[in-house]
């Protein structure tokens, strides 16, 4: 997705009781008659990548978002953050895509400029649990694997700026973003051995905020309503306005269906780390950040050296995490 630059100047259950009817008296169930629930299908997102993450608790919604190209300058015009957003990629992991017809090649949906919705949970009223609090995570550094789910090991600005937010017109901004709606959310382990064993230092200037994990996957689950689960992806900006209908099935009865919500990154890119090295594309959540600030925190690396073989790329890839808004 090169090309796409956003120039910015830095200054500163219930439960749902289905109730058949019945000739009985209240409480008691008339001749033949039945209580059958209606059907869902879970659905899981593995979520890995340099998402902004932006939750709205009263509305039970959780967007994720995709930044566009990012270049930002101090008020003397010297380029101060400079970020290449390659793309994003909606895969199939687990299940039967039934629309499209014909899916695109390794079942693998380009995200470019694209809004994700589900449909079907609209109007659900299963709560969102979605528990990020400002705050660095405790301990600093996992343990176990359950510790990693504290959703603390994804960094977030907000821990070291009070008073902030993101930007109330961050929707036309961004690239394109997934919609959630109810269910779980939780962190995890991340996508590379090397980085679950590492830290990474916060400073600004010579100040330090301490080390910590990061994790740069997050894990979505939900019971979606129906026998499958539908998908919109709508395309509202470039040449071409409008919406395709995913609708995937599960595999087997009785089985979720599985995606994968991937951030891509350059294979140009830096091709190793070292001690103490920054880690570039972290600014880039500042460019959604309201109030701006004039004075970043930086995030570097503390970990032994990584080379990045022809295989593939250091997690969080290119090291480059998320940010809880």
């Amino acid at each position: 997705m090169s090309g796409r630059k956003l120039f910015l100047p830095i200054v500163g259950l219930e439960l749902l009781i289905a109730v058949a009817a019945c000739s009985g008296g209240p409480g008691v169930a008339g001749p033949g008659s039945a209580s059958t629930a209606a059907p869902t299908t879970q659905l899981i997102i593995e979520i890995t990548g340099g998402f902004a993450y932006v939750p709205d608790v009263p509305k039970r919604t959780l967007e994720i978002a995709y930044l566009n190209d990012v270049e930002m300058k101090d008020t003397a015009g010297n380029i101060i953050c400079a970020v290449d957003e390659i793309g994003t990629d909606l895969i199939v992991l687990r299940g039967k895509i039934v629309s499209p017809s014909s899916p695109p090649p390794n079942r693998t949906f380009d995200l470019d400029g694209i809004v994700v919705t589900i449909p079907a949970l609209d109007n659900t009223t299963t709560p969102l649990t979605h528990n990020r609090p400002i705050g660095h995570p405790n301990p600093a550094k996992p343990a176990n694997t359950s510790q990693w789910a504290n959703l603390q090991y994804v960094p977030s600005l907000k821990d070291f700026h009070p008073n902030t937010g993101i930007r109330p017109t961050w929707r036309s901004e961004v690239n394109g973003r997934v919609v959630l709606k109810g269910g779980n959310v939780v962190a995890t382990v991340p996508t590379d051995p090397a980085i679950e064993k590492a830290d990474f230092e916060f400073k600004k200037g010579a100040t330090s905020f301490g080390s910590f994990a990061v994790t740069d996957k997050i894990i979505y689950t939900v019971d979606v309503p129906g026998t499958a689960v539908e998908l919109i992806l709508t395309r509202a900006v470039g040449a071409t306005v409008g919406s395709t209908t995913l609708r995937i099935e599960p595999p087997a009865p009785g089985k979720p269906v599985k995606l994968k919500l991937h951030g891509l990154h350059g294979a140009d890119g830096i091709s190793s780390f070292t001690q103490g090295q920054e880690v570039p594309d972290f600014c880039a959540f500042y460019s959604l950040l309201e109030p701006k600030q004039s004075d970043m925190v930086k995030m570097f690396y503390n970990g032994p050296p990584i080379t990045v073989g022809p295989a593939g790329q250091p997690s969080p890839g290119y090291f480059c995490p998320g940010d809880g808004f």
